[in-house]
């Protein structure tokens, strides 16, 4: 276990001066909030680096106290008027002022009492946007109605039978009876009609299938059993700007659910006139993340807003079906405007189950950065918990350590933990024991090196080599007791070998102090060595 103070650190690098107090001590009120020169959080006039946790119930802020998280970001707002009751945002406010944790609560215009009870918090650090408003989401023009008593499936909606992809089908529960309407912006005039049934053997299989328009019927046929679109000419044409379909009966399996894949009409020219192709969107627009931001800051300018994305503007090409490069170029760069501080959440293991991608957290950082200028401060949500992917690693204490510096390596000014489980029993605080101490022991050391992590970085800059081209990063702090260095391997399979930093300004013999390790090297003419173990992070104080 690392010490908490070495003796060389007590008299500069220990004790980050922050808002939120030790455990023993009450938080003192957040009188201000600024961006500083080194895109660090300044706090009542001293620097500050959030270490947030996610969307807790008010009971466990004080198990994230305990492991030494600083801040709750999120809130969640019961849907029951009636659980709601005693459950307001700038009452969650004030239990995460006596749980000693700084608070970031989402701004939410429609509930304009509480946004104004929240300004005047004690605890109030930052204002968040929605989460992730670049999700990705599927939205269409069409309009199809769904008859009485069809219960509509949200994960595959009716605008599928009309997408133009026999690949894709919409669910209709139950199946005999059901009917629905496609509402047209104009009038067509349609020669045939065509329908293309799933063909599931547990789901029932629309049979007997009637179409109205215009108040009448204009055709009524018998599907055949199978999977493949039937086309059925009209006795005449028919003109109409709604079409609605009925299903009299259906071929019965072990649910009376089942699902169509298309419906389509077509004029004299064969073409489809039901036709509504849908189109990927951001979850909200960059248009309406800026309008919120804009009406944020006339609201309160005194805090920043801070705002977090999905992973998927990272450059990587495995996840071209999210945001390919083209879309990532252009989304981005708008979204980000819409935030003084811009973060991430990317899990590699708890998410993707890819723990040979550790290194996407760095790669995000720098990916991220891109597309938001070097000048606003960045952050990035970390996993601390094991993931649903079945036969999955769980994610380990050496793994959050290595995230984490990871990211702080990459310039974050501010981390967070995602510590929701989800199998095999649902908990908001999910971690170990085992991370939870591992959790504690890297907070507690971000918290005493504060005052580093906020300097300026270092002009001169050092590299770093690990013997058999192992992935490795590091970074120089210019601290007022002297220069710091933080450096780890991140070698996706783990490996460990002997590193080498080397930077020009060393002269031979300089002695290095390796931070909280109760060790120290020894300089040779512009570099040093250490040992990098597996996933390894040393910090390192150049004494001179």
């Amino acid at each position: 276990m690392r010490r908490l103070v070495t003796l060389s650190l007590a008299a500069g690098l220990v004790l980050g001066s922050c808002a939120a107090a030790s455990a023993q001590e009450a938080m003192a009120p957040i009188r201000t909030v600024a961006i500083g020169k080194n895109r660090e959080f300044v706090v009542n006039g001293k620097p500050f680096f959030p270490i947030m946790g996610w969307l807790q119930d008010a009971g466990n802020l004080p198990k994230l106290k305990a492991v030494g998280i600083n801040c709750i970001a999120g809130y969640w707002r019961p849907a029951d008027p009636a659980e709601a009751k005693g459950k307001t945002a700038d009452q969650y406010a004030e239990q995460a002022f006596e749980a000693g944790l700084c608070f970031l609560p989402p701004f939410d215009p429609a509930y304009a009492d509480e946004m104004k009870k929240l300004k005047s918090s004690p605890a109030l650090l930052a204002w968040m946007q929605n989460d992730e408003p670049d999700m990705p989401v599927t939205r269409s023009n069409a309009e199809v109605v769904p008859g009485k008593g069809v219960i509509v499936n949200g994960s595959r909606p009716l605008y599928m039978m009309v997408d133009g992809k026999p690949d894709t089908s919409a669910v209709l529960d139950p199946m005999t009876g059901a009917s629905f309407t496609i509402k047209l912006k104009a009038p067509v005039t349609a020669v045939a009609l065509a329908v293309q049934s799933t063909t599931n053997p547990k789901e029932a299989v629309a049979k007997e299938i009637a179409f109205e328009a215009g108040g009448k019927e204009i055709l009524k046929v018998t599907l055949e059993k199978k999977p493949q679109l039937q086309k059925f000419d009209l006795t005449e044409p028919a003109t109409f700007q709604e079409i609605t379909v009925k299903v009299l009966s259906a071929y019965p399996e072990e649910n009376v659910w089942g699902a169509i894949a298309e419906v389509q009409a077509f004029d004299k020219d064969g073409r489809n006139l039901l036709l509504s192709e849908p189109r990927k969107e951001p979850r909200e627009s960059p248009e309406s993340v800026m309008a919120k931001y804009k009406a944020l800051k006339a609201f309160d300018p005194s805090r920043p807003m801070v705002m977090t994305v999905t992973d998927f503007f990272i450059h990587d090409t495995s996840l071209d079906h999210w945001w390919n490069r083209a879309q990532q170029d252009k989304l981005y760069p708008q979204m980000v405007k819409a935030a003084d501080v811009v973060g991430f959440d990317d899990y590699p293991i708890y998410g993707w189950n890819l723990p040979a991608k550790i290194g996407r957290v760095s790669q995000g950082m720098d990916d991220l950065r891109a597309y938001a200028g070097k000048d606003k401060p960045v952050y990035q949500w970390i996993e601390c918990v094991t993931g649903s992917h079945e036969n999955a690693a769980p994610v380990t204490g050496v793994e959050i350590r290595n995230e984490v510096w990871q990211a702080i390596i990459k310039g974050a000014t501010a981390i967070g933990y995602f510590t929701h489980r989800f199998k095999p029993t649902f908990s908001e605080f999910g971690p170990s024991e085992e991370n939870q101490k591992a959790m504690k022991e890297i907070n507690e050391q971000i918290t005493r090196l504060t005052p580093v992590l906020c300097a300026p970085d270092a002009k001169l800059q050092p590299k770093i080599e690990i013997e058999g081209g192992l992935a490795a990063q590091c970074l120089a702090k210019e601290a007022k007791t002297g220069l710091v260095i933080f450096a780890q391997n991140i070698d996706a399979a783990g490996k460990a070998g002997k590193g080498t930093i080397s930077l020009e300004s060393l002269k031979p013999g300089t002695k290095i102090e390796v931070v909280d390790e109760d060790r120290a090297l020894v300089s040779e003419q512009g570099k040093f060595t250490d040992d990098f173990g597996r996933l390894a992070v040393h910090i390192y104080r150049v004494m001179e």
